[in-house]
């Protein structure tokens, strides 16, 4: 059966968006370009609404009456960062121009997942879930400015307004609450409300929209996983000659707005995107960059050409790595890059920067780390995504020569020194070699479940979303490609065990398979 969608439509420019995409899928459209007739509209059997985030007081009214669960249009990044802010997540932002089949995707995952998919659902939507289906869960929302237990039907809160206001302004998390939560029961419209109200937004020193890491890189990034990953995108700034190194995620992108436009400084001056590896929430920022600046230059192997063509962006004014002589990209102001093409594992392309009059080499996964910058946790690192021991060696020898005081920039992981890290690498010991395949990835879930306790082992199953076929609580089949399972099972593993110490524990159990991962398919 297929969604039914109300869409309050008072400019009469959306419906025609959507209105075919709709009719082909399936799907139910009910438009509305008056107010007068949005209680009439959506008092049929409906639960999801989509509306102009400047009529959001219109929603909040119908909450007194009926629970619908919201996706905004906005029209900038500020009213994007309010909604955020007040606790709802990207499901319920829809930013023009937006990919019909992207907003359908967003609408189904609102509609399909329950009440217990809150850490997918974040603060708000869990909530509205919790009154739709009439049950409740006692959770803890918490940031780095606090935290606040609460139950979700009835609604109670344990802190003040003021109190959980100020711990959703940051990046928060949510995670099941043991205890009882007793108190006074909250209104849903009137906390919405609440929340939603326009105040200015105080970007603490510890919210840095980007830090300067040295005196012409803007460093921005996002912790994921429990702070066990963090992604950086690096602004440089060479005598007036701006450049983007590495791309996403879109948290990161809100930060980078804002932290461009303290200086004066907007996508449409950047000159330069440097891309070593990417994935496919890159490609919505891309796009973002070119709607302001098409004249924007994107470098990067190859590959990724057909991969942006196949992703819509034909626009894209890109050079491949392959086709620049002598590897070496001359900035107007007198700097250098240097390029090196590298293989982390079979068949998968990427590029290394160095910025040679600085010292500074801009890299992808390759040379990465978990967010720490121990030893230990590097190797672990390496042999979980570059565990093709011919491989690595042969590209840690291209940097072999460099300097030790290089200072490393990776796309995953904190920055660091070089130092001793590619002698570290290349003195790894690696047992024998062979492709993954089906059987191999299963063996390894298997012995993954040996280490997880019975909570732990639901959660990784429930996190594996569907890619793989468990009989009386053993993996047995794969519905995925072996090494796109692999990949899911690291992150999954990262949302199901207690702590960071047992996550690294068992990646360091898998490192001792014998093993390599074929490039994933573009």
């Amino acid at each position: 059966m297929g969604l039914r969608v109300a869409l309050f439509d008072p400019e009469e420019d959306i419906e025609l968006l959507l209105s075919d995409i709709f009719g082909v899928t399936g799907h139910e459209l009910l438009t509305i370009n008056k107010e007068e007739d949005i209680k009439r509209v959506v008092s049929q059997d409906i639960k999801l609404f989509i509306l102009p985030f400047s009529h959001v007081k219109n929603w909040v009214e119908l909450l007194r009456e009926k629970v619908l669960i919201p996706v905004f249009i906005v029209k900038d990044e500020s009213e994007e960062e309010r909604l955020l802010k007040a606790g709802f997540n990207e499901l319920n932002i829809l930013r023009i121009p937006f990919n019909p089949l992207e907003l359908l995707e967003k609408l189904g995952a609102l509609d399909k997942l329950s009440v217990e998919n809150f850490k997918e659902l974040g603060f708000i939507n869990t909530i509205l879930k919790s009154f739709l289906e009439k049950r409740g869960l006692n959770l803890k929302v918490f940031s780095e400015k606090g935290e606040c237990c609460f139950k979700t039907y009835p609604l109670i809160l344990r802190c003040e307004r003021d109190k959980l206001r100020e711990i959703l302004s940051a990046v928060y998390s949510l995670e099941d609450y043991d205890g009882d939560v007793k108190g006074n029961e909250e209104r849903l419209s009137a906390l919405l409300d609440y929340l939603l109200q326009e105040r200015e937004v105080v970007w603490k020193s510890e919210e840095k929209r980007g830090e300067a890491v040295e005196d012409f890189i803007l460093l921005f990034w996002e912790e994921e996983y429990k702070g066990v990953f963090r992604k950086n995108v690096y602004f440089l700034d060479l005598d007036g000659f701006y450049i983007l190194v590495n791309l996403c995620p879109s948290k990161v992108l809100r930060k980078l707005v804002r932290g461009l436009k303290e200086r004066g400084i907007g996508f449409k001056d950047v000159k330069l995107i440097l891309l070593s590896d990417f994935d496919t929430e890159c490609a919505e920022i891309l796009r973002r960059i070119y709607a302001s600046n098409p004249n924007v230059i994107t470098v990067g192997r190859e590959r990724l050409k057909f991969y942006l063509e196949n992703l819509g962006l034909r626009n894209v004014k890109f050079r491949a790595v392959e086709d620049i002589p002598t590897s070496l990209i001359k900035i107007p102001t007198g700097y250098s890059i240097r390029l090196f093409p590298i293989t982390p594992y079979p068949g998968f392309p990427s590029v290394v920067y160095l910025l040679e009059e600085r010292n500074a080499l801009f890299t992808g996964r390759f040379l990465g780390n978990f967010n720490g910058e121990e030893e230990e946790l590097k190797k672990i690192f390496h042999t979980a995504y570059f565990p093709c021991e011919e491989f690595l060696k042969k590209n840690l020898s291209l940097f072999k020569e460099l300097s030790e005081d290089i200072k490393v920039f990776p796309w995953y992981g904190k920055p660091y020194k070089l130092n001793n890290t590619v002698k570290m690498l290349s003195e790894m010991d690696y047992p024998k070699e062979y492709p993954v395949d089906g059987e191999i990835v299963l063996t390894l879930l298997n012995r993954i479940f040996m280490l997880l306790d019975d909570e732990e082992r639901e959660n990784f199953i429930a996190n594996l979303r569907g890619t793989v076929e468990v009989e009386e609580g053993i993996p047995s089949n794969l519905y995925a490609s072996p090494n796109l399972v692999y990949e899911m099972s690291i992150k999954a593993l990262l949302n199901s065990v207690r702590d960071k110490e047992k996550f690294f524990g068992i990646l360091k159990e898998l490192s001792r398979y014998p093993f390599y991962i074929p490039s994933p398919e573009m």
